[in-house]
């Protein structure tokens, strides 16, 4: 094999060992049960899954969102009443987004959705 080859067989070796370390961290951080779980409330709160995860990623969250969710997942919490606790951060993210973006149709739909979670909230938590 000429000295080409070995450099391309290297540099391919290295890219499949980067990425499965990759994966794996992912998979040990719980990313991957935190990003199907905001699917599952996503799918309560009747968002698109990317939309939902956007707008919760935009808030001012105390830790990595997908590690918040999947903390929630692991305390079984069903996926409404997770959505209900996020709420504050959920409103955070429309609004930020929607200051950089203006009004899109897709926040516009998020918001009634939204608000009716952090009405909600506010009567769990007065």
């Amino acid at each position: 094999m000429s000295t080409l080859g070995w450099i391309v067989l290297c540099v391919l070796g290295m890219a499949a060992a980067w990425a499965w370390k990759q994966h794996t961290l992912y998979k040990a951080l719980g990313l991957s049960d935190g990003r199907r779980f905001g699917n599952q409330i996503a799918d309560a709160v009747g968002l698109e899954y990317n939309l939902f995860h956007t707008i919760f990623e935009a808030g001012d969250t105390p830790a990595p969102t997908l590690m918040m969710l999947d903390a929630m997942r692991r305390s079984d919490v069903m996926p409404m009443d997770a959505a209900v606790e996020i709420a504050p951060f959920l409103l955070d993210g429309l609004h930020k987004l929607e200051d950089k973006w203006g009004a899109q149709p897709q926040l516009q739909q998020a918001k009634t959705a939204i608000y009716k979670l952090v009405k909600m909230y506010e009567e769990k938590h007065q």
